[in-house]
């Protein structure tokens, strides 16, 4: 287990990573299996597991959503893609770059790994609303942190995932 869980509402978790990788979010609305940021990768199986917990898997995962392209929040979907066929989303303004296998804007050389062009479906802009089941969220562009940092605002619950444009101390990237 490399996760700790914070139920955040109703088939809502917050993940809290102990190692390298990003925070995640897993959600579960009906046959949907979102995952929000991925992680490094590194700890992948242990991520199944933690996920087999919850009632899912990486096999089950149909969505994953990336704030952003750096790799502790994007090097996990490798493993992930192999486990399954969940279609990526991302900002506009990094999916190209990242589609084409361009992947310095993913900070993957300072940490020796070296990623494959990734096939990004879900293009994500300001204002856009994902449909999930009965769990809606709108995009809010966020950059700053990174040129397509993204916030998801999951409508009427007041949740708000920040990936790195805010951390859970208070500081912000």
């Amino acid at each position: 287990m490399i996760l700790v869980f914070d139920k955040i509402a109703d088939s809502i978790y917050f993940l809290v990573s102990r190692s390298f990788d990003s925070n995640m979010t897993f959600i579960k609305s009906g046959d949907h299996h979102i995952l929000v940021d991925t992680g490094t990768g590194m700890n992948y199986h242990a991520l199944d597991k933690d996920l087999q917990r919850l009632g899912s898997s990486l096999s089950q995962l149909t969505d994953i959503i990336l704030t952003h392209s750096h790799i502790d929040h994007i090097g996990g979907v490798i493993p992930i893609v192999e486990a399954g066929i969940p279609k990526i989303h991302l900002h506009k303004a990094e999916a190209e770059p990242i589609n084409k296998g361009n992947m310095n804007q993913t900070l993957s050389d300072t940490f020796g790994v070296e990623l494959p062009p990734l096939k990004i479906e879900g293009i994500l802009e300001e204002g856009l609303v994902l449909e999930f089941g009965d769990i809606k969220m709108q995009i809010a562009h966020t950059p700053g942190h990174s040129l397509g940092s993204i916030c998801l605002d999951i409508l009427d619950t007041g949740i708000l995932i920040t990936g790195d444009t805010l951390f859970p101390s208070g500081s912000f990237g």
